[in-house]
């Protein structure tokens, strides 16, 4: 990985260095990419969401007002893709099922979520998919990228009291998810 920092490189991409461009998605594709599965819950759908990401900074690299601040950008950015895809996947699972109420057959493609990890992964994952996709980003932009509260805020755009707070109500409600029987989550 490049000791160049992200402005450094980004200036050099503006000038038509593509491979200043390349550094930076190499730096930057794993924290998009696990930042967009644990919204999204699905790794092929993350992967459509890094690959739009990167190419719209390609071609609209004006997009980025402040190079120095890449990674606030690349998380809000993150988010926003993947909110959008969620929202997009289920009007089309809403849809889905209307056909399916009415004796169609289903469309084609939907794939059910494979969770091919331990136990207790697999219970954190079903309990996190009852969230709304952008409770389950401020989770993972606390404890999967370890952003302090301030850093949160500023990708949101909210402030330091609402995340703080919001965080508090999400891990309390993880934790009845997780207790509840009436899920399917409790331990068995």
């Amino acid at each position: 990985m490049s000791e160049e920092s992200d402005e450094h490189l980004w200036r050099r991409f503006e000038t038509g260095d593509r491979l200043a461009f390349e550094a930076l998605v190499r730096r930057w594709e794993g924290f998009v990419l696990r930042l967009a599965s644990r919204i999204l819950g699905d790794r092929t759908e993350a992967e459509e969401v890094r690959q739009t990401l990167f190419l719209k900074l390609f071609l609209n690299p004006r997009s980025v007002r402040h190079p120095d601040r890449l990674k606030g950008w690349l998380s809000r950015s993150t988010l926003n893709e993947s909110i959008g895809l969620a929202r997009k996947n289920k009007r089309r699972n809403n849809a889905t099922a209307r056909l399916r109420d009415r004796g169609s057959p289903p469309a084609e493609g939907l794939a059910e979520l494979q969770i091919d990890r331990d136990e207790e992964a697999a219970r954190l994952a079903k309990a996190l998919a009852q969230l709304e996709p952008a409770d389950r980003a401020l989770l993972a932009l606390r404890f999967d990228e370890g952003m302090t509260f301030a850093e949160v805020a500023e990708v949101l755009a909210l402030p330091v009291s609402t995340v703080k707070s919001r965080e508090a109500r999400l891990v309390a409600r993880l934790r009845l998810l997780l207790e509840d029987p009436a899920n399917g989550l409790k331990r068995g």
